[in-house]
């Protein structure tokens, strides 16, 4: 767990909200789950390196609303 939470210090600055909305698009994306058969969490750290996620919470954001679909953005 400690790489994982060495990438989130890194990319977050320890910003509680940055924090969480990190883990949610790694969880959106695929690349942080909860295995239930393990009871565990299960994590790609090349595959979430290999994203480059900001280190900027405005760009993170961002990102996440242009994943939403046309339909619920206003222009």
């Amino acid at each position: 767990m400690r790489p994982l939470t060495q990438l989130v210090q890194e990319k977050t600055g320890g910003n509680p909200f940055f924090a969480i909305q990190f883990f949610t698009a790694l969880a959106e994306e695929g690349l942080l789950a909860f295995d239930p058969v393990v009871r565990d969490w299960q994590w790609n750290m090349d595959r979430i390196r290999a994203k480059s996620y900001t280190y900027n919470v405005v760009d993170l954001m961002a990102g996440k609303l242009k994943r939403l679909s046309s339909k619920p953005r206003k222009r």
